[in-house]
């Protein structure tokens, strides 16, 4: 997988997408639909709820109380932490006014990632944090950000990546540029209201799949087990990898701090899922450098 990406990736998700396209490609399937894009463009994204609020909030919206209680219940939350977060996209709002904000607030949210935990000081200090395109906590800053600045170029290119190793034309119909730009000039309560994100596609969706779907509230994403591999299965080659591989002795990671992370974890103390499956791909990445990346 990473021969294909060419660099490291963002969760063991990717690995599970590259299986699912050379199933397809096993199976003769060689055009696929994608559902990359909705939660960008529709307002898919959990996180995207207190951003609509704000925007109600700010624009003196009526019985925002009542909205409150739907969308608290809909992210599985008390109305009292979700208005502690509108109050805070509030001041970071008027923050951003301050020359200099955007890219404190985007070093701040570097160092909070935890990768200082595990690389060494001069490794971590080349990481450079990025600003987001669209300043401002609006909804709809909120969604042009996630379809202009991450998480959706990112997840494109990983799609691209995994289905073209495969042979594999991946379509996107909900990044059809009519759609989008018609996304674009909906107002809040269209994409998210009641307590319901994509509140217009589950609309429109209706007697077309089954309500089972159109009324579920959980988001359940691309789910992997990389808890229960990394504490069984796997825990022996990630042992063998920090007792000595091209990884172990690259001077980017804090060795003993990832064994320690791998005991909690195979205890069941914590879950270092992220952490052992950064310092596995880039052994792999590594190993393919030194091979001068051939496979």
């Amino acid at each position: 997988v990473i021969w294909h990406h060419d660099e490291l990736v963002h969760s063991p998700t990717v690995l599970v997408g590259y299986q699912l396209y050379g199933l397809a490609a096993e199976a003769g399937i060689r055009v696929v639909l994608n559902g990359q894009g909705a939660d960008e463009s529709l307002g898919g994204y959990w996180t995207l709820v207190e951003h609509a609020l704000y925007d109600r909030l700010r624009d003196g919206a009526p019985e925002l109380d009542h909205e409150l209680e739907l969308a608290a219940a809909f992210i599985n939350t008390t109305p009292e932490r979700l208005h502690a977060r509108i109050r805070i996209l509030r001041r970071t709002d008027w923050l951003r006014r301050v020359p200099g904000y955007a890219r404190i607030s985007a070093e701040r949210r570097l160092r909070q990632t935890g990768a200082a935990d595990i690389l060494t000081p001069e490794f971590a200090a080349q990481a450079r944090a990025i600003p987001p395109h669209y300043p401002g906590q609006s909804f709809s800053h909120a969604i042009l950000n996630s379809l202009v600045t991450g998480p959706l170029p990112q997840y494109l290119r990983v799609e691209d990546r995994n289905s073209m190793a495969h042979g594999i034309e991946s379509r996107v119909p909900f990044l059809d540029h009519v759609l989008v730009e018609h996304a674009l000039t909906l107002p809040v309560g269209a994409l998210m209201s009641g307590g319901w994100n994509k509140r217009i596609l589950r609309d429109a969706m209706r007697g077309r799949i089954p309500d089972s779907v159109c009324n579920r509230a959980v988001k359940f994403g691309f789910p992997t087990a990389a808890r229960d591999w990394f504490a069984g299965p796997l825990s022996g080659a990630l042992r063998d990898l920090l007792d000595g591989s091209a990884a172990a002795r690259a001077g980017w990671f804090h060795v003993e701090r990832l064994r320690h992370a791998l005991d909690e974890h195979v205890a069941g103390r914590a879950d270092h899922s992220r952490a052992l499956f950064a310092f596995a791909q880039a052994n792999a990445w590594l190993e393919l450098h030194a091979r001068g990346w051939t496979r």
